[in-house]
């Protein structure tokens, strides 16, 4: 569905398809920023009251070093109880209002990170990121991700490796603990185990995999890829979030962003806002 053709994922994440939103459904797992990269993250209230709401936005490092990204939310929207931060904009906005939000990109440097949605007071809220790049003042790429549940605890993505093509496939994943494991098992078209093994975040909030260079042993590797995040060393009873997307590249650039599969019933709330 995901990785057959890349016309299909252009199309895809080109537009803004209508979607079922979970109320886990909170986090903008990939923004970029700098080097004619920005990301725009628009929130639509779909209650019946004001959703009073708090948009964060993180790199790879979390807590230990905020990012110093430019926001500004776009005018027409609501206005009341709107704050910009550094990395952070809270607001209220009125029953079927949107609210957007977007980075400046004007930094030289590209930055990667990602975005959490907080909504106090329980309010569904749902919401897109669109990634775009621009060169000479005209958009060159932009891709739309729906947010992603907060909390995956079991993921899978169908999977296409091709060395003479240049394509490749980089996981992106973001955790609010750096005891984060994850536990990924690859299978061919037949649903065969080809190889298991781990990932762990060590000390970051973010962490990109890139398959290829991870295990070359996948060389031109054709199947699907699953994953399922734990939390040694914390108890099992506190309530972590684990949130992903893939990047699809092709010699180096970027050819798609999509998320990945997940069952309602492998998706949780990591905690009561």
């Amino acid at each position: 569905m995901l990785l057959r053709l890349a016309p299909v994922f252009l199309a895809i994440c080109l537009s803004a398809p209508c979607a079922v939103v979970s109320q886990y459904d909170t986090v903008a797992p990939l923004v970029l920023d700098g080097r004619g990269w920005s990301t725009q993250v628009t929130l639509v209230n779909l209650g019946k009251v004001d959703a009073r709401i708090l948009l964060n936005f993180s790199t790879s490092r979390g807590y230990a070093e905020p990012w110093k990204i430019g926001l500004s939310v776009t005018p027409g929207g609501p206005t009341s109880g709107n704050t910009v931060g550094e990395a952070s904009v809270s607001a209220i906005i009125p029953p079927g209002a949107i609210l957007t939000v977007e980075s400046t990109g004007t930094p030289e440097a590209l930055t990667r990170g990602y975005a959490r949605l907080i909504v106090i007071n329980n309010v569904s809220v749902g919401g897109t990121a669109i990634l775009t790049r621009k060169a000479d003042g005209a958009i060159a790429q932009a891709f739309t991700l729906p947010l992603s549940p907060e909390s995956e605890r079991k993921s899978s993505l169908p999977l296409v490796l091709n060395e003479e093509a240049g394509r490749n496939t980089e996981l992106a994943f973001s955790s609010d603990s750096s005891y984060t494991r994850v536990d990924l098992t690859f299978r061919d078209p037949t649903g065969l185990i080809i190889l298991e093994d781990s990932v762990l975040f060590d000390s970051i909030t973010q962490l990109f995999v890139p398959i290829a260079e991870t295990w070359p042993q996948l060389k031109n590797f054709r199947g699907s890829v699953e994953w399922v995040p734990s939390w040694p060393g914390l108890d099992i009873y506190e309530n972590q979030y684990l949130s992903s997307a893939a990047v699809l590249t092709r010699k180096g650039a970027i050819e798609a962003i999509v998320g990945a599969m997940t069952l309602p019933d492998n998706q949780t709330k990591a905690r009561r806002h």
